[in-house]
């Protein structure tokens, strides 16, 4: 199979930004369109890309580093360790802050697994109804066993505390990094992970022998470790057993709806089509906001009919000195952005369309290694 590629130019001169804006236009795909915006009298170099939610046949995900919590990668290297899967990326962008280790400081969702509990900044989302959000959610999670007994979850991927319960799926590592001061039970999925609902698996192993020879469990690819300490090992080790199924909830609310897809970033920018600055809200400092930086964004329309992704090239003098947090919004909105969120900026700030990096990183390296990604997917293949 190969990929059929469309394009068509288009220069537009656009006078209702209130500068001299010259506009490219690319059709990638059907649905998938491309905008170079260049104003050379700031100067400013933007990309957007636009997808049009009403085809079906693309959509949005979210990707991590190489699979793992603590990895980074460059976008571009996320984009081929996706197509090397068997996905038709067309484009992507880079995503949330993150810890030099590369764990990304908000939570993240990606196809209904829950990588990491969620931080008290803004987030975008896709529900399982593909449509788009942007909110600040909070994390409640439990384990109910066979007879009905609950018990809370405290953290996801994370290494346990003193009387905690986490859950550490594959995105984890390759075991769970354990001591064996606690109590493991090994499970299986029986039912497809979900977050904003409830999904169930099975018992295969249990592992509650406090002897140097135990902890640290291998994590099934198609399941996970329940691991806990203190008083949450004393829950598994009389309510959880060898073929038990155990059913599981993750809820993200205020969102109601099965969450899809969800990455963080900071803060919101857009609120119902005006600017709206949440720095203060979402813990951010002032001089983030006004300095000039290179910017990632993404946003959605009033009627959730299509998603644009920004970046915005800066720190080049003579090429595109960045935009403030105001301007970045006040461009959202020329673009019909009713919601919208920033992302991670400054040398990260990447977009990827087909084969090749678009914009221009400002790092002197290039390309800088970033802890996730959001993803446009496509089914559009021709024979």
């Amino acid at each position: 199979m190969k990929l059929k590629l469309r394009i068509l130019f288009l220069i537009i001169f656009i006078s209702n930004f209130g500068f001299s804006w010259e506009t490219k236009k690319s059709i990638i795909e059907p649905g998938i369109v491309f905008y170079h915006s260049v104003d050379k009298n700031t100067p400013l170099s933007i990309y957007i890309l636009e997808l049009d939610l009403t085809k079906k046949n693309n959509w949005i995900q979210t990707g991590k580093a190489d699979s793992k919590i603590l990895n980074r990668k460059k976008t571009s290297e996320i984009v081929k360790q996706f197509q090397r899967e068997g996905k038709n990326v067309i484009a992507a962008i880079n995503a949330d802050f993150f810890a030099e280790n590369g764990t990304p400081v908000g939570a993240q969702v990606q196809e209904g697994v829950l990588l990491q509990k969620p931080y008290s900044r803004s987030v975008f989302g896709i529900t399982d109804l593909g449509l788009p959000f942007i909110d600040i959610v909070k994390f409640s999670g439990s384990i109910i066993s066979k007879k009905g007994v609950s018990c809370s979850i405290d953290a996801i991927n994370r290494n346990r505390k003193d009387n905690q319960l986490v859950i550490l799926n594959k995105y984890n590592g390759i075991s769970s990094n354990a001591n064996y001061w606690g109590s493991e039970i090994i499970a299986k999925y029986v039912t497809k992970p979900v977050v904003n609902d409830t999904f169930k698996i099975v018992v295969i192993a249990k592992d509650s022998i406090q002897t140097e020879e135990h902890g640290n469990n291998i994590i099934p690819q198609d399941g996970i470790v329940l691991s806990a300490h203190g008083d949450k090992s004393e829950f598994i080790n009389q309510n959880l057993f060898f073929g038990d199924t155990i059913k599981i909830i993750l809820n993200l609310p205020p969102i109601k709806e099965k969450i899809q897809e969800l990455i963080g970033g900071v803060p919101r920018i857009v609120r119902d089509g005006k600017i709206s600055i949440e720095n203060k809200k979402e813990t951010i400092n002032d001089k983030f906001c006004t300095d000039k930086h290179p910017r990632t964004g993404i946003g959605f329309t009033k009627e959730k009919d299509k998603i644009m992704l920004f970046v915005v090239d800066g720190r080049q003098d003579g090429y595109s000195i960045g935009m403030s947090l105001h301007k970045f919004a006040e461009f959202m909105i020329k673009w019909n952005i009713y919601q919208g969120l920033n992302l991670d900026g400054g040398g990260s700030s990447t977009m990827f369309i087909k084969d090749k990096v678009v914009n221009k990183p400002s790092d002197i390296e290039g390309e800088r290694p970033v802890s996730n990604a959001i993803l446009i997917l496509s089914n559009d293949i021709e024979n």
